[in-house]
């Protein structure tokens, strides 16, 4: 209902995870928190409005990750050279034991909270759309199914390393297959199945 009720008005959340629902003791109903994340859906008319500007990364879907080569990892931390050191480690390539480095598309916003130089980027940023939230739902399912989040990943919900990343920047169907066998509930591993997939459009 929460999600509907945002997607109605034309936003996307960006960030659903446990940590962002809540129950509220004054009517024992389940609340959806923390709109930091939150875009305009592009597809609603305005300017077009991208997604991961602040990112939790295992709840994040297959677009919204890319694999770097050398040149483009060094255009990268030139992009983000100059931001806090905090965010600096939050969005740092994950590397893997072949050297392939794996990043968010993220980006970064100007002080009136447009994106900053998005043309500079070694990659084009995914556009706020309702795919987003529908994937982020088939995670916080699997994670209260299973037991387990979708892909390992530390208490801010962020993938731990490049592995994690790699896991959905490849998604598929053998992936979901795979991944989705724990899920023993018909019910639950149909609804799963068709959120967790890799085409947006779908």
């Amino acid at each position: 209902e929460c999600v509907q009720h945002l997607h109605e008005k034309g936003l996307v959340h960006g960030d659903i995870k446990m940590l962002n629902v809540v129950r509220l003791s004054l009517d024992n109903r389940l609340r959806l928190i923390d709109l930091d994340a939150a875009a305009e859906i592009s597809a609603f008319g305005g300017d077009v409005s991208y997604v991961a500007s602040k990112f939790s990364s295992a709840v994040l879907p297959p677009e919204c990750f890319a694999k770097l080569n050398a040149d483009q990892v060094t255009q990268f931390k030139s992009y983000f050279e100059g931001v806090d050191a905090e965010l600096r480690e939050k969005v740092a390539p994950k590397v893997d034991k072949r050297g392939a480095s794996y990043v968010v598309k993220t980006f970064s916003l100007t002080e009136d909270g447009a994106p900053k130089r998005i043309d500079s980027l070694p990659y084009e940023p995914v556009e706020a759309s309702v795919a987003v939230d529908y994937w982020s739902l088939g995670a916080l399912l699997f994670q209260l199914v299973a037991g387990e989040p979708l892909v390992p990943s530390n208490r801010d919900d962020d993938c731990v390393n490049a592995k994690s990343m790699a896991i959905l920047a490849s998604w598929n169907d053998d992936a979901a297959r795979k991944n989705l066998a724990v899920i023993k509930d018909a019910a639950a591993w149909d609804l799963a199945s068709k959120l967790l997939v890799r085409d947006p459009e779908q």
